[in-house]
């Protein structure tokens, strides 16, 4: 049986009174492009959420790596992202989060993804130069 609730062998489960972790930060921005629509779904208390994969490029050295990180944004920000076109470079600020179930009495790791707080539409390198001269 699977659930999402925190295993008794987890060791991210805290059942005290205080937080594990008091100085801690969870916040990232990373820019990107859409790779796909975003795909949207209804929760049943009629809230929204949306799926969507930014593609990160970043260069190490002589070597450029391209990062595949999946998004989830809920509500309001969800129905915003489902306006958003594939190839839409964006900036996305909010917290990593690490999937994780309940499988034969065992705690599973899944992918990590990154739970929006903030979607931002940023220009595409056309549109920056567009009326621009070229170089």
């Amino acid at each position: 049986m699977e659930t999402d609730a925190p295993a008794p062998d987890d060791p991210l489960r805290n059942d005290g009174p205080e937080p594990l972790l008091q100085n801690e930060l969870n916040r990232v921005i990373l820019e990107g492009i859409l790779d796909e629509p975003p795909a949207l779904k209804s929760t049943p208390s009629g809230g929204w959420i949306a799926k969507l994969v930014l593609v990160h490029h970043s260069r190490q050295g002589d070597r450029i790596w391209a990062l595949r990180l999946p998004v989830t944004a809920t509500g309001k920000l969800a129905e915003f992202c489902r306006t958003l076109p594939s190839g839409q470079r964006l900036r996305v600020v909010g917290a990593l989060d690490q999937k994780r179930w309940m499988r034969e009495g065992r705690t599973r790791w899944g992918g990590v993804e990154l739970t929006a707080e903030s979607v931002e539409r940023l220009e595409t390198l056309e549109q920056a130069h567009d009326g621009a001269p070229s170089l």
